[in-house]
């Protein structure tokens, strides 16, 4: 996620769908319980670490998984972002 990310493309994630939704006055739609686990991370560390991957010559022809470890739920994502549109 992160800015200038396309709210209206629905490949962007659930992130955009939701803030999509909340902007227009409707509702996230949360499928099955909303407990399905994501790691979202920014678009600023994904391109720190694909900074760092070019400039060590450690990490020569190596496949990298960057994530921040942390695990959200879908619901606490629809959540927060709730919180933060919907107080603006």
């Amino acid at each position: 996620y992160g800015p200038r990310q396309a709210l209206s493309n629905p490949y962007t994630g659930v992130a955009a769908i939701f803030s999509s939704r909340l902007m227009n006055d409707k509702p996230p739609i949360i499928f099955e319980d909303g407990n399905q686990a994501r790691d979202f991370i920014h678009i600023s560390d994904i391109v720190q670490a694909c900074i760092l991957a070019m400039d060590k010559s450690e990490g020569d022809y190596q496949v990298f998984n960057i994530g921040t470890g942390r695990k959200l739920t879908v619901l606490d994502v629809a959540n927060v972002l709730g919180l933060k549109i919907l107080a603006k």
